[in-house]
């Protein structure tokens, strides 16, 4: 995983407060306002040692399976070509692929940013699309300010407001995701298997 998407998800790993019980009235702002109380929780009980690095990556990997449309995001980086050419079984490799990467970022990047200064800017949706919303947030860490804007999608099955991509100070992760797969997919000789396998380490 690249640098400055390995930084990003750091960032917004901590800034994301993503509980087990979020409600299907929630709007998208109170969903993202609802930022790091049970992953501060789960990485102070892994700091101080109440619970091992194992229990701390499958439990916020837990938390973040109720928001996170990871299926979803995880296909578009695949892009139309490669997941149509894709196996079902390849399909469902890659996606726990994908979703190991990102819960390990998240989950490794909480602490650096447990004392920054969190604040929602605003809220918008497009009448055309009311199924779809930005949020955006303002993060200041050590006097350096940072911009997000969260999409949320509403799970028509759940009725529940899922994270699809960010975009962090004007840098779109979900395109840089996909950059990063085609990269992967090129160096493996466009072998979805080796890729899968050394997603990773990439």
């Amino acid at each position: 995983m690249n640098s400055v998407i390995r930084s990003g998800l750091g960032l917004i790993s901590a800034i994301l407060l993503f509980t087990a019980q979020v409600q299907a009235a929630d709007e998208p702002q109170v969903v993202v306002e609802k930022v790091a109380t049970e992953l501060f929780a789960l990485a102070n009980s892994k700091n101080e040692g109440k619970i091992s690095e194992d229990e701390y990556f499958t439990k916020t990997e837990a938390v973040l399976d109720k928001v996170v449309a990871f299926g979803y995001i995880a296909k578009h980086v695949m892009g139309p070509d490669a997941y149509k050419k894709a196996t079902p079984a390849q399909q469902e490799a890659f996606v726990k692929v994908f979703r190991t990467g990102l819960v390990k970022s998240y989950a490794k990047g909480i602490t650096n940013y447990a004392k920054s200064k969190i604040e929602i800017v605003g809220a918008s949706s497009n009448p055309k699309k009311p199924g779809v919303a930005t949020v955006e947030q303002k993060v200041t860490d050590k006097d350096a300010a940072h911009k997000l804007n969260y999409t949320m999608q509403l799970d028509k099955k759940t009725d529940q407001w899922k994270l699809t991509n960010v975009v962090l100070n004007g840098v779109n992760l979900g395109t840089s995701f996909q950059s990063q797969f085609k990269a992967a997919y090129k160096k493996h000789g466009n072998d979805l298997d080796k890729l899968i396998a050394n997603w990773l380490a990439e």
